[in-house]
């Protein structure tokens, strides 16, 4: 559950475009069903913003039994229709499409030639920058004044 509550969260910030600036407190999920199948789509989840409702859409669906997807669909565009002379709501497609990675690369072109250096110049690089927090500066602050 709280994977998917998760899930619900990123979709939602992603979709408003404010990324983890935002204040991930002031969204409330009210999860339905509470138990989901896989390869189903649910639309019943409501979320809460400062907790009053919105009529946001979320589609979610259990990929298998350790992957939940969520993507937030925003609020229901309506639009009229002269052809039957009322309001009709888009609907969402009823279904994800899983994609292995040879699926998602089958058509990508390079952007640039190749370069064989590159891997070389990559191997050399250390793993990992350190992590220059205050104390490992002070640390070296001190270090200097006694070198002198």
């Amino acid at each position: 559950m709280f994977y998917r509550h998760w899930a619900l969260k990123e979709s939602f910030i992603k979709a408003i475009g404010t990324g983890l600036g935002f204040d991930l407190q002031r969204a409330e999920f009210h999860i339905s069903p509470n138990q989901m199948r896989e390869g189903q789509v649910y639309r019943q989840t409501q979320m809460y913003l400062d907790n009053e409702g919105e009529d946001w859409t979320f589609e979610e669906s259990l990929l298998d039994k350790d992957h939940h997807v969520a993507v937030a669909l925003g609020k229901p565009e309506i639009s009229t229709s002269e052809e039957d002379g009322g309001t009709v709501c888009e609907a969402p497609p009823l279904s994800f499409t899983l994609l292995s990675f040879s699926d998602l690369v089958s058509k990508a072109t390079p952007l640039l030639e190749e370069d064989p250096a590159y891997w070389e110049r990559f191997q050399s690089k250390k793993e990992a920058p350190l992590r220059q927090n205050r104390y490992h500066q002070t640390d070296l602050f001190r270090k200097a004044q006694t070198s002198y």
